[in-house]
């Protein structure tokens, strides 16, 4: 039987894959647990190909553990394990200056794409760019391309886990690294992430934030009152999860994409639907 082909960027589904892996990398509380038949659902609905043979691999054994196996499995995979952050500007620059301009460009360009990271909330995690991706799939992936050394420093450090198919899935879909990224992983995974240095000079393996902006729409604050408005996001939809198959996505509209508080409002349901900040501080 010929070994199906892998998903590359601009396939259909490459938005679903990131949508999945945004959740299944999330801490397995009572909610995600109780969607495990629909989780699984979703990835069989994916169109065949390489990203959606390793969801399976993931949502199989996701499907298949104790309640208890998974939260223990959670914590000692991603809290008391440094190379398996899901913070991933720490794989590139450690705990070092470098690191908070690092985290500092992140934020802009989410701010950019009219979106603001929760309170405590660090840009650079994973999950919440995969969000981001996964409703402004051009401007996430660019998002992406910018941490492709963290995901793949997270991904090597995820190969003996059960996570480590989400990783491979989310690699599939952005292709294969480029030269620079290749040699910068090359040496990180030689050295380790970088200790802080005296005065300024930046490291050659690790570099700074890109200082040319990337094309992302200006700020609201920065325009004209006759401009254009930023583009009004779709609720995040996954097949399967309450949504309608990938064949007929629904149009464009408005919708929160995460509560502000979820302890204060009861989810009856997991549907991935985060809440976009615009960014003013408000929704939309």
């Amino acid at each position: 039987m010929p070994r199906p082909e892998p998903a590359t960027p601009g396939q259909p589904g490459r938005c679903e894959v990131w949508a999945l892996v945004s959740l299944c990398l999330g801490y397995p509380d009572d909610p995600l647990v109780a969607a495990r038949s629909r989780l699984a659902a979703a990835a069989g609905a994916l169109p065949a190909g390489q990203a959606r043979r390793h969801l399976e691999q993931f949502t199989d054994w996701f499907a298949a553990a104790p309640r208890s196996a998974l939260t223990v499995q959670y914590v000692r995979t991603f809290d008391m394990r440094r190379d398996t952050s899901l913070n991933l500007t720490y794989h590139s620059h450690g705990e070092t200056r470098r690191r908070g301009l690092a985290l500092l460009e992140l934020k802009r360009r989410l701010r950019a794409c009219g979106m603001v990271p929760e309170d405590g909330e660090l840009p650079d995690h994973l999950p919440l760019l995969l969000e981001v991706a996964a409703v402004e799939p051009e401007h996430g992936a660019d998002l992406l391309r910018l941490v492709r050394p963290g995901i793949e420093m997270l991904r090597r450090g995820l190969a003996e886990s059960p996570y480590g198919h989400l990783l491979d899935a989310l690699v599939v879909t952005l292709g294969p690294a480029d030269t620079t990224t290749s040699a910068v992983v090359d040496e990180l995974v030689v050295l380790g992430p970088p200790a802080e240095e005296v005065g300024t000079e930046p490291s050659p393996s690790c570099p700074g934030p890109v200082p040319e902006p990337l094309p992302f729409p200006r700020l609201r604050s920065e325009r004209q009152a006759d401009g254009p408005s930023l583009p009004a996001l779709p609720p995040l939809g996954v097949a399967a999860l309450d949504l309608p198959p990938l064949a007929a996505l629904p149009a464009p509209g408005p919708g929160p994409l995460r509560s502000p508080d979820p302890a204060d409002q009861p989810v009856p349901s997991l549907v991935f639907s985060p809440e976009v900040r615009s960014a003013q501080g408000g929704t939309r």
